[in-house]
């Protein structure tokens, strides 16, 4: 009997020092997931509003050539020459941004519009996207007109202050061409389109599996914290008058340290997911922003 008693005493001590300590650690935890919490949110929405779209008003020839004709390679090569004439890196041809490019120009002649925006209010960024390019920079240069050839096509591009910019946009690193003649408005003419672009891969992603894992966890650390809370309310009450009851009473505390063990488990994991993922959005946002 009596060495029955001091393991009753032994069980009920530490079943109150873990009612002592759980509380504090789960609302010291509860805190910080659901804090850090907000904070990645916070700085995913920073990442897409960090977005930058650069579309000068259209361009048209002031004078026109009897001969004009355009050709994409021609036109990308000299936009070079006058990037590395001012300092910069020459701009490397991207196929989707091509496909972009050629987008708008089909778009601009089938629907009569010469205007970064269509009549159904798309964007350029909208149709860059569409062509599978994700971006953190994108800038469109629309040009209308029977130029001599390519040399006097980006030579009005650079009369004009923001064409010019974006062909020396120093954060730009892709570009995409397309040139073709139509008609347009009743006449011959040639479009030309610019797309640039510096690319959503330019910087390190952000693990989106890393944060998926981030929210499950999440739920599942908030779905053991509420049995960790029910089981402290039925221990304190359950009857311990006899052997048997003293037994199932001691099956019930394993059981809640057991849990206690592995919920302290699941949060540290939690808090070295949360730590890194937003060592991840700060590096992109860093980079972006840079």
């Amino acid at each position: 009997m009596k060495k029955i008693l001091i393991v009753c005493v032994v069980t009920i001590v530490a079943a109150l020092g873990l009612y002592a300590v759980f509380p504090a650690v789960y609302n010291k935890i509860s805190v910080f997931v659901k804090s850090a919490r907000e904070l990645t949110t916070e700085r995913e929405e920073s990442v897409t509003g960090l977005r930058e779209e650069l579309f000068p008003g259209p361009l048209t020839a002031e004078t026109e050539s009897e001969d004009a004709r355009l050709n994409r390679r021609s036109v990308i090569t000299t936009t070079n020459s006058q990037r590395l004439a001012a300092g910069l890196k020459a701009l490397t041809e991207n196929q989707q941004l091509n496909l972009a490019a050629e987008h708008k120009l089909d778009d601009m002649f089938a629907k009569q519009y010469f205007e970064h925006l269509s009549p159904e209010g798309r964007g350029p960024g909208a149709v860059i996207e569409e062509s599978g390019y994700r971006y953190i920079v994108v800038g469109e240069n629309l040009a209308m007109g029977n130029f001599k050839d390519e040399e006097a096509l980006v030579a009005a591009w650079m009369a004009s202050p923001g064409h010019k910019a974006n062909i020396l946009h120093t954060r730009f690193t892709e570009i995409g061409i397309a040139v073709k003649e139509g008609t347009y408005k009743g006449r011959k003419t040639w479009l030309a389109v610019q797309e640039f672009g510096l690319p959503a891969s330019f910087c390190p992603s952000v693990n989106q599996t890393l944060k998926a894992r981030i929210d499950a966890d999440t739920v599942r650390a908030d779905d053991m914290s509420l049995e960790l809370i029910g089981l402290q309310k039925a221990l304190r009450t359950m009857p311990r008058e006899t052997a048997s009851e003293e037994e199932e009473y001691k099956k019930e505390v394993d059981y809640y340290n057991n849990l206690v063990t592995r919920y302290n488990k699941l949060v540290a994991e939690l808090k070295a997911d949360i730590d890194e993922y937003n060592h991840d959005v700060r590096v992109y946002n860093n980079c972006i922003e840079s």
